[in-house]
């Protein structure tokens, strides 16, 4: 009975030490930068400034970037590339977004991951549509996202 305790306890110790290890390594958050870009459904832009950062706590992304244009030639869907590592299947994650000089934008941006590119629309009250940048347009954004 008592060889028999002892290997459960032994059994047990491990179990809790391989945990303690594994909540450990998920909390030792790392971080990087990335540099964001605009792909758009057509045409071109030209960029005055690019930056982004990341942090990874676990299987939670946190990033940061600023985009902004020199000139811009485009229509259609703006998507935001360039993300560090592409978001777990199944999930959207959250933006918030600071902007300017983008055209025609009534009550804001919003956006989405989808696989690893952001999906940037214009938020309105009858609900979402692509939005137009300007030769100027500037855009800082934060979120985060599971990957």
């Amino acid at each position: 009975e008592v060889q028999k305790l002892d290997d459960r306890v032994g059994v047990v110790e491990t179990s809790i030490a391989t945990l303690t290890a594994q909540v450990a390594a998920a909390t030792v958050p790392t971080y990087g930068t990335w540099t964001p870009a605009f792909l758009t459904g057509s045409g071109s832009v030209t960029y005055s400034h690019q930056s982004g950062n990341w942090a990874k706590v676990g299987d939670i992304l946190f990033i940061d970037g600023k985009i902004s244009l020199s000139s811009e030639s485009s229509s259609g869907t703006v998507q935001i590339t360039g993300l560090p590592e592409p978001i777990k299947s199944g999930h959207k994650g959250i933006f918030s977004f600071h902007y300017a000089n983008w055209q025609y934008l009534y009550a804001g941006l919003t956006g989405y991951v989808d696989g690893s590119v952001i999906q940037v629309r214009e938020q309105h009250s009858s609900g979402t549509e692509n939005p137009v940048l300007s030769n100027t347009s500037l855009t800082e954004f934060n979120g985060w996202y599971i990957t």
